[in-house]
């Protein structure tokens, strides 16, 4: 699985005419044959079940995240997004092939992480 993402305009005309596809995972996926590569962005949003205090991330397992960003040349600002809970005291085993976080962005707080 060589699979990475790329970030795509949507208008407010294309979610309107619903021209998005259905992933097999059930989330609608922009239908677009070229995007943004990850390099071209200044800051990305990144979803996660859990995060350190040092900022590795545990995602949904897929790796596409972690694959795209290893591929980019320029990378973005990575800022987290989670619930205060899943903010985690443990510390996590972080793989060679995982991108941290720069910072975190929870309802209560925000941290930051050094790299």
């Amino acid at each position: 699985m060589n699979q990475r993402l790329v970030w795509v305009k949507i208008s407010r005309n294309q979610y309107l005419n619903r021209r998005f596809s259905h992933h097999p995972l059930g989330m609608k996926e922009p239908m677009a044959t070229r995007g943004k590569h990850v390099s071209k962005l200044d800051l990305l949003l990144m979803p996660l079940l859990a995060c350190d205090q040092y900022g590795t991330r545990i995602g949904m397992g897929g790796g596409y995240y972690d694959r795209t960003l290893a591929s980019a040349k320029h990378k973005p600002y990575r800022l987290g997004v989670a619930h205060q809970f899943q903010f985690i005291k443990q510390t996590l085993k972080r793989q060679s092939w995982d991108q941290p976080l720069d910072a975190l962005l929870t309802p209560q707080h925000i941290y930051y992480f050094k790299r």
